[in-house]
């Protein structure tokens, strides 16, 4: 239903006043009872017998003196009203379940309920320990693929033998001669053509020639780049 707004009173309609501070209104629309809002909070105070800011109300809490803001409160009780549930408390103490960074083991209790790290140099950090941790994963990757294709010469190889083939030469790829910081375990001989996994038959090699070599003998594959 459109709203129906009362005649001025210059044009010969009654004139209405605000309930609060009793000035002529009759230019607003027919149901209104306040000029503006602070008067409409005002009147809504003195109704619940609250006095207003500017009349000296102050913070119901013993001791404090200041304005209130809002629910008889001053600001600081109103904001530890509405974090801690009681005006009166103070900062939380910390629970003993709080959870903590992976890499300083700082509080992570102001980030989401799910993040590992307190900030995100600590979260490269971590994932860089993840990174540097990958040799286990892939010794074990390839056992479990040899022992899938029941490789007769099945030799664990252990993550320090790996390192010892890395070291022997020098961080570098086996066929490209590249300096490469996640080097990959590749077969000599690979296993899909009855290679053995035991450290003699393994080399470290990047990524492009352990994808471009695939299950190709050496000789098969250094004949292919030459074609190339």
């Amino acid at each position: 239903m459109p709203l129906i707004r009362s005649t001025p009173h210059w044009m010969g309609g009654s004139v209405r006043a605000c309930e609060h501070c009793k000035v002529d209104i009759s230019h607003k629309r027919s149901d209104a009872r306040f000029c503006n809002k602070p008067c409409k909070a005002k009147a809504r105070h003195a109704a619940k017998g609250v006095p207003p800011r500017s009349q000296g109300g102050t913070c119901t809490i013993e001791g404090c003196g200041k304005p209130w803001k809002a629910q008889e409160l001053c600001s600081r009780h109103y904001q530890r009203l509405l974090k801690y549930g009681d005006p009166l408390a103070t900062a939380q103490p910390e629970p003993a379940t709080t959870r903590r960074c992976v890499t300083c083991g700082a509080s992570t209790r102001h980030r989401r309920s799910n993040a590992m790290a307190c900030s995100k140099p600590c979260k490269l950090k971590a994932a860089d320990r993840r990174r540097n941790a990958r040799p286990s994963a892939v010794i074990r990757k390839h056992a479990r693929r040899a022992r899938m294709l029941g490789n007769p010469g099945l030799v664990v190889i252990s993550a320090g033998e790996w390192e010892r083939i890395k070291r022997r030469h020098d961080g570098r790829c086996a066929y490209c001669h590249r300096k490469t910081s996640r080097p990959q375990m590749d077969h000599v001989v690979p296993l899909a053509r009855g290679g053995r996994h035991a450290p003699s038959n393994v080399l470290p090699a990047c990524a492009p020639c352990n994808l471009l070599k695939s299950d190709f003998f050496l000789s098969e594959w250094r004949l292919l780049r030459g074609r190339r």
